[in-house]
């Protein structure tokens, strides 16, 4: 597991033994009481801390990779390096015909470009300061790269009466750490779909601003994401609106999908808090209280009924 990718059936193997130790008992029988995927959770989230074998697999082979990337003074290196390619260069290399070793540290060097290395400018620094794009270009100008997925959650609301429109959206990277959300109030208007749109439009430039490079952004209109993902629609009353966020969109790297309102309750705390208030968009670059607990529930995917 150290120096070897594992096929996919002996990992499957690992993980089903271990499922068996933890839900059977000694008469080979047992209840699944809790899923799989919530006991190999972090503990801090509320899992056991069981690593998936093929996560193992890849955390061990990614040592190999940090000693390439490093150029570490160990023979195997100076091996590998001279025969193949030259330590750093390693991130970029397409080359993956070789021994064995070799072509485990290639496929685990691809697949660790999947995962956050849980370090950003924007989480060493608050946002806004002026020291964060020169520190970003220094970082991405390092021999090592480093990738992050951000997920962001948009949602609107509309409360009331007279209704008042609000709208807001959150920021996270992969583990659920804060990064940034905003709130807003839409003076006039009761559109529902209209304040979903313009939430997906600020999201997308305040990504926009804060360099995100990849974006995962969730939306709990399944309208508004196929109005957006569908073909262009001239004689739409928000038509101007949708070309504004597909432009946007072929500007960054993002995938917009629908998830189930019960499953947006921090974007949802935002829109509220939009409705309820004047300000036409404030950022806010902490957490407001009131936020804290929904952002544990949400990183460790806990769903609840929406009030």
């Amino acid at each position: 597991m150290q120096i070897v990718w594992l096929p996919q059936s002996i990992c499957d193997n690992i993980g089903q033994t271990t499922r068996n130790f933890i839900w059977r008992d000694s008469n080979n029988k047992g209840i699944h009481l809790v899923g799989w995927e919530k006991i190999t959770r972090p503990k801090r989230c509320g899992g056991l801390g069981i690593r998936p074998a093929r996560d193992a697999n890849i955390s061990l082979l990614g040592k190999l990779v940090w000693d390439m990337v490093q150029t570490s003074r160990k023979l195997w290196v100076d091996l590998l390096s001279s025969k193949y390619v030259d330590g750093p260069k390693l991130l970029s290399c397409n080359l993956s015909s070789g021994s064995s070793t070799w072509s485990s540290i290639t496929r685990a060097t691809k697949s660790s470009k999947m995962f956050s290395l849980g370090v950003q400018v924007r989480d060493l620094l608050p946002f806004g300061s002026p020291l964060g794009p020169l520190l970003a270009a220094l970082n991405h100008s390092s021999p090592m790269s480093i990738f992050m997925i951000y997920i962001s959650r948009v949602d609107r609301s509309c409360l009331g009466s007279p209704v008042r429109s609000g709208f807001g959206s959150i920021i996270r990277n992969t583990f659920g750490h804060y990064l940034a959300g905003f709130s807003g109030f839409i003076s006039g208007s009761s559109d529902i779909l209209l304040a979903e749109l313009y939430t997906i439009y600020k999201g997308l430039l305040l990504a926009k601003d804060m360099s995100i490079d990849e974006l995962v952004y969730y939306s709990d209109s399944l309208h508004c994401v196929n109005l957006i993902k569908g073909p262009q629609v001239k004689y739409h009353v928000h038509a101007v609106l949708i070309q504004d966020i597909k432009d946007l969109l072929s500007q960054i790297s993002v995938s917009l999908h629908h998830t189930l309102r019960e499953g947006n309750p921090c974007a949802d705390f935002f829109a509220k808090l939009g409705a309820s208030s004047d300000v036409d968009f404030l950022t806010h670059t902490s957490p407001p209280e009131g936020v804290r607990d929904l952002l544990r529930n949400d990183a460790m995917r806990t769903l609840f009924i929406r009030e």
